[in-house]
This record gives structure tokens, sequence and C-alpha cells, in this order.
């Protein structure tokens, strides 16, 4: 199996999994073991694959049937690992605490030690370079498939964090396997390299009828543009949070959908909403984080999630970036996160994709189409955008008590989170404090 070829066998798995498609799921993961052999990605994709579909004993006998089939030690140790996060009782957070402190009592190399720690729970100190290279040496003992996959990622991580760009060498060659590869990962990295738009037509445009429609203050179209994006793009998780934002403006209840998917819309409804005063959203997302990091959605959930879990209006541009490079979809909102050599050429190829839509212009620009009618909300949020750019404090927190009038909750925890930005910008600490203290219902 060539490369490009896993890469999109990939995207069909990932595909029939959010939509809780799981035999031809199954189907779809015998196919890839036949034709690219074993790997740990796969291993790791088919215990998460039998825990969902299966339950707990179907994907306890798969990963004993590893143990006992395989002569080498790390093997058998992975797939234990990956067999415990599995669980529907285990914690990921306090998985990712126990990894650590249970390697911390082996007597093996610190090498060996960042390997298993990236290989569990998908972080390792990336802080050296030694550690990069360490990675993917180990990589090499196993099949190309993992050896490509740790690549894109590390490559991914390293092209999305601004204090890790200058000294990253991934993406000096990128451009060159984009050009032999078909990976929107690829073609996104390489983007942000050269600046050059036609790597991004290796991606799907965004849905613009959803976005004109959300602009626009018209919910109910963002609902039914929605239903129809989603069934031809499942993984579209910027289309889905829209979908969110509008099903609880409107107050309609979240749609109970099956797979990957229907856990994804739960817990999009239930940040948006605040309805759960739990954190098992959040736990959810970590899992889904831990359980399902090889394929492309885990990144964009995360970023999503951090917005509504931050007490900042302001994205953080590594989580943005990060998701943003992850999958093969384009998120017009990414356009303020970019480096500044890539803007003007994101927003030429965002219009040039887009005729006759005004999510374009909108995204592009710091300033609000005078020639057009976005919802109130939407507008007011800009003007404070464009007031904080240009200095004007005053105007920006005006605007922000005028967005907090509004009847939506969403609408007034966003002016909140402003309202405490721009006190904290003008010294007033105690004002800063009690806007956010005071913001939820």
């Amino acid at each position: 199996m060539q490369i490009s070829e896993f890469v999109q066998a990939k995207k069909k798995l990932e595909d029939l999994l959010l939509v809780g498609a799981f035999n031809e799921a199954s189907s779809v993961i015998e196919q890839i073991e036949s034709t690219a052999g074993f790997s740990i990605c796969v291993m790791d994709l088919k215990i998460a694959h039998l825990q969902l579909s299966l339950g707990l004993e179907a994907q306890k006998t798969y990963s004993r049937s590893l143990a006992a089939g395989r002569k080498t030690g790390m093997l058998s140790m992975l797939s234990y690992f990956s067999s415990w996060r599995n669980e529907e009782t285990s914690d990921p957070r306090r998985f990712k605490k126990e990894i650590p402190e249970n390697t911390a009592k082996w007597n093996v190399r610190s090498a060996f030690r960042e390997y298993v720690h990236f290989r569990t729970t998908g972080e390792f100190d990336y802080a050296t370079a030694e550690n990069v290279s360490t990675l993917l040496r180990y990589d090499q003992s196993y099949s190309i498939v993992d050896y490509y996959e740790t690549f894109v990622r590390l490559a991914v991580l390293y092209s999305s964090d601004a204090k890790l760009v200058k000294s990253s060498h991934f993406a000096d060659r990128i451009s060159e396997l984009a050009d032999e590869i078909i990976d929107p990962r690829l073609a996104k990295i390489a983007f942000l390299k050269t600046a050059a738009p036609q790597h991004l037509d290796a991606c799907v445009s965004p849905d613009w009828a959803t976005e004109d429609a959300y602009l626009r203050g018209r919910l109910e179209s963002v609902i039914d543009s929605s239903l129809r994006r989603i069934e031809i793009y499942p993984g579209d998780l910027r289309t889905r949070h829209l979908a969110a934002i509008a099903r609880i403006k409107l107050g309609m209840p979240t749609t109970e959908g099956t797979g990957i998917g229907g856990l994804i819309d739960r817990i999009l409804s239930s940040i948006v909403s605040k309805a759960i005063e739990t954190d098992q959203p959040m736990i959810d997302t970590d899992r889904i984080a831990l359980n399902w990091r090889n394929l492309g959605h885990p990144a964009t959930l995360d970023a999503i999630v951090e917005r509504y879990a931050s007490s900042s209006p302001l994205a953080n541009t590594a989580l943005q970036l990060r998701a943003f490079c992850g999958d093969q979809f384009v998120d017009p909102e990414v356009m303020t996160q970019l480096p500044a050599t890539c803007r003007s050429a994101f927003g030429k190829w965002m219009n040039l994709n887009a005729t006759g839509a005004i999510g374009p212009k909108f995204y592009s620009s710091n300033t609000i189409p005078s020639e057009e009618t976005l919802a109130p909300a939407i507008q007011i949020e800009r003007g404070i955008q464009q007031a904080r750019i240009e200095g004007k404090l005053d105007e920006a927190l005006n605007l922000s008590y005028e967005l907090n009038h509004s009847q939506s909750v969403l609408d007034r925890r966003i002016a909140a989170r402003w309202i405490a930005n721009l006190r904290l910008s003008r010294q007033e600490i105690r004002e800063a404090v009690r806007s956010v203290a005071t913001a939820w219902p």
C-alpha cells in the first residue's frame, strides 16, 4: 500500500467511525492490515474501534492475542497500555499522569522512556531535537506507516507552535513531500512555509452555505445546510460547531447521532449551552484526543472546546494552528492565527473558492463589510475586535457591554470574556474579576 493510499483509507475509516458504521470500519481496518501490514498506528485504531463497537471484552481479547502472538515485548506493552486507556472506566487525565509515574521506575534509557510516553499518551518532551530524532529512530523498527504518521504529527506540532518553528527542520522538505503524497496535512504545512495558496487546493473548502447563514443570523438555515454538509463530510467539526450554536440559540434539542460524531455533537451542545455543570464534556474530549489521536478530528475538537474553557476571548494560536494542520478541512476563522506572511494568500484563496459568499470578505478583513447585513451579535463582536486592534479600548468596552445585553446566554458569556480582557488591559483587576464571576447563570 502506498502512503497516499493509506492516507485515503484512514480518511474513509474516520468517516465511517464518525457516523457509527462499525462493520464497514472493521472492513477498512482489515484492508489496511492486509495491504500495509501490522502497524502500531492501526493497532491503536483497532483497539479503540473494538471498544466503541463491541465493548471491553472484544478489545481485551484482541489485545491479549497481540501479546501472545508477538515475541517483542514492546508491542505487548503498547497493546496493553492502549487497551487500558480505552476502557470505559479509564480516566484520560489520570492515565496521562500515571504513565510517566510508572516509567520513572524503569531501569531504561531516557530516550526509550520518551518514546513510550509518546506512543501511549501522545505527549513527550519536544524541547530538544534529540528527542524528535529518538521517536523517528524507534519507529524505523516498525511499519513505514508508523514512521510516516509520527513524522507528520511532529511536523504539525513544530509548524504550529511559534516557539518551535524557527528551530524546526520539518518544513524544509514538506513541499516536496506534498507534491508526491496526497495528504492535506502536508499541504497545509507547506502553505505555512511557502504562503503558496495552491497547496490549499488539496484541502476541503469551508462550508460557505452554513458560514453565510450563520453570519447573517439565519439559524434555521444554518441547521438545514449543516445537515447536508455533514452527510457528505462527517468530519467537518467547524460545521458541527455552528450547528450546535444554532440549535442552542433556537432552543432545539441536540441530535441523537451515533458513532464518534454523535458523541462530538453532545460534547459541543454541552459546552455551548453549559447545560452540564460537570467536567464530563471535557473528560470526553480528552478521551477522544487520547484514543483517536491518529485521526484528524480530535485536534479540532480540542481547539473548539478550549475556546469555551478559557476565560479569554482570544484564541490559543498554537492550538488553532495545530487543528488547522491536523485534518483536511479549512476553518476560515484561522485567518487571524496565521503567520502574517500567509494571510493575504489565504484570503485570496478563500475568495477564489467561494463565489458570491460573504464569508471570505468577512474573515479576510478586520472590518465589517458595509454592504452586508450581519447578525447583530456578530456585528458587535467584530466591532469589539476592530476597536481593540486600533487601541480604542473605551469603544471596545462600550460595545462589550452592549453585547452583554443580548438575550442569548452564549452572547453574554462572550461579552463577559471581552469585558474581562479589556478591563485587564486597562489594569482594572477588580472589575475584570467581577465580570467573569457574574457571567455564569
